[in-house]
């Protein structure tokens, strides 16, 4: 089974969980850094494995269901994908079914360094993937860096 991956700009790419079986895949697309917002349990890829493929591997571990990034975590993933966009580089931003909290992760990087507004950015989102769904907790923290 391979994850689903959608295409929200052409250097951030949003889906799911990746599977081991995955790694090939996304170096074939071209991903130079994934961003894993998994709890320890959830997560499939081992940094290692990334790291064998020359993928950079970010990993903010981040409760399910009604939790959000702190915004030290959102800062440090958003200028991760900005470095990796400036010099090209597609990143891969994911949770578990890459609807929530990797969600939060890509709508804050719009609003910073693509200068949308919260809900413009939602829509750009949701017209890509249709099944994003923000927890109020990740509603909040992306007003919060307005």
């Amino acid at each position: 089974m391979w994850c689903t991956v959608h295409v929200l700009t052409p250097f951030v790419l949003l889906g799911a969980v990746p599977f081991r079986r995955d790694v090939t895949r996304l170096q074939k697309l071209g991903v130079h850094g994934v961003i894993t917002l998994n709890e320890p349990f959830e997560t499939l890829v081992p940094s290692s494995m990334y790291k064998s493929r020359g993928i950079d591997h970010l990993v903010i571990p981040t409760r399910d269901y009604m939790f959000a990034p702190s915004l030290v975590d959102i800062n440090q993933a958003i200028d991760f994908i900005h470095r990796n966009a400036s010099c090209g580089k597609i990143t891969y931003i994911h949770c578990k079914a890459g609807r929530g909290r990797s969600t939060t992760i890509v709508l804050c990087y719009l609003v910073k360094y693509k200068n949308m507004t919260p809900a413009a950015a939602f829509e750009h989102v949701r017209s890509k993937r249709a099944r994003v769904l923000l927890t109020h907790s990740q509603w909040k923290v992306l007003f919060s860096g307005d």
